[in-house]
């Protein structure tokens, strides 16, 4: 039975309809539903890492910067773990103690 699931996920995986890296064992439990979510994630991301360049903190945001980044009433903030969870797995984002730091 599970071999048919990730059958499956990775069919729709591969077919684009859905995200799920069953390869990758922090995000085996981890299915995006709409693809298009992951871009407005890493689009809201970039826009806000570019915000703070003045201050020479471009690149950096802390913990308590994550819900003006992605805001509650487009990402439920339960969605924040996982979000980060993806970002990092990708290294797209790095935590540096109490900073996360976007390596670009």
């Amino acid at each position: 039975r599970e071999d048919s699931i990730l059958s499956v996920a990775n069919y729709l995986h591969t077919s684009g309809n859905i995200l799920h890296y069953n390869g990758i064992r922090r995000l085996f439990d981890v299915v995006i539903l709409n693809p298009v979510w992951l871009l407005k994630v890493i689009a809201r991301l970039l826009m806000f890492g570019g915000r703070d360049s003045s201050r020479g903190t471009s690149g950096t945001f802390r913990a308590e910067d994550v819900p003006q980044i992605w805001p509650v009433h487009e990402f439920p903030e339960r969605s924040y773990p996982t979000i980060l969870q993806l970002l990092e797995a990708f290294d797209v984002l790095n935590p540096l103690g109490q900073v996360f730091v976007m390596p670009y």
